[in-house]
């Protein structure tokens, strides 16, 4: 099981609708699967949270994060 994830930005997926002004993303993936998608309204917020969980690794490497429950 690979679970990562990576920041994205909502104009790359959307580009025609401003989410509310939700732009900035969060998203995590099972291999590449995206399995959950959080936006966040500033830059900041969402990469606050990107820190928090450190044993899910980026996309671009890093450390992988294993379910033992």
């Amino acid at each position: 099981m690979m679970i990562s994830k990576e920041k994205v930005y909502w104009f790359d997926h959307k580009p025609t609708d401003d989410n509310d002004g939700y732009i900035y993303g969060l998203q995590y993936l099972y291999n590449d699967d995206v399995m959950y998608c959080k936006w966040y309204k500033t830059e900041e917020e969402r990469d606050t949270d990107y820190e928090i969980r450190p044993d899910i690794k980026s996309k671009e490497g890093g450390r992988q994060w294993i379910n033992n429950y």
